[in-house]
């Protein structure tokens, strides 16, 4: 039986969008995981809503907003990501989501959307002909557990 060199294509690219599934769903339950350790009440939208993928409540307050997460397991690359139209409440998690489980080096970073629009709207101006627009980890950076981002718990 002989593959051809497309069938091994499409295959490899098979693996590398389970991979991406795996970590984007891996994310969005290390986020939740951390916002409910905090004592944030949150909802999944299970892929059901281009726009966020969870909506969360602080506990003592009816104050919600919504939570867009970004998963890579990459440390190297960064996220790609387009700039999307203001949305009221909306905040954005990175997650660095360590295949590794003996480092235990997941990392937060922490924006709001007009901080991802802004750091965007800077890349596109260093890099005005770039293809892959997105954040860096150089960028993310000073965002690194910044959970103080996100509206405060009444408690």
């Amino acid at each position: 039986m002989t593959d051809s060199i497309a069938e091994t294509a499409n295959m490899d690219g098979k693996k590398k969008a389970e991979k991406n599934f795996r970590t984007q769903w891996l994310a969005q339950f290390l986020v939740a995981a951390e916002l409910t350790r905090r004592g944030y009440t949150v909802t999944f939208t299970l892929g059901n809503c281009p726009v966020f993928d969870m909506m969360v409540r602080a506990p003592g307050t009816n104050e919600s907003f919504l939570v867009d997460v970004k998963g890579s397991s990459n440390n190297k690359v960064g996220f790609f990501m387009r700039r999307k139209e203001q949305c009221p409440g909306l905040y954005y998690i990175f997650v660095y989501a360590s295949n590794d489980r003996k480092l235990n080096e997941d990392r937060f970073y922490l924006l709001t959307h007009e901080e991802v629009n802004a750091r965007l709207d800077d890349d596109e101006k260093k890099y005005p002909n770039s293809k892959v627009p997105g954040l860096g980890y150089q960028q993310l950076d000073p965002y690194k557990d910044h959970w103080d981002t996100l509206p405060k718990s009444g408690l």
